[in-house]
């Protein structure tokens, strides 16, 4: 989850710590990393608030792919390392 301060947000800083994650997981040996973003393009209203698992843009950039949904807004995304 990622709570950034209103100032701070669209800095990029979701997406720096995503990398930091893929990173930290990879050279400590783990196999994949799975997520949940918010598909901000199917989401009828978006608020802050539903932004605490990231979007599926920020995980792109991370490298994760999209495997599927849970429900009409919420997407599963899996980077295998």
């Amino acid at each position: 989850c990622f709570v950034v301060r209103e100032e701070a947000r669209g800095s990029g800083l979701v997406e720096t710590l995503l990398t930091a994650a893929v990173d930290f997981a990879r050279e400590r040996g783990a196999s994949g990393i799975e997520g949940y973003p918010l598909d901000v393009e199917a989401a009828e209203h978006v608020t802050p608030d539903d932004l605490f698992g990231g979007t599926v843009a920020a995980f792109e950039q991370a490298g994760l792919r999209r495997l599927g949904g849970l429900g009409p807004s919420r997407a599963v995304m899996l980077l295998t390392l």
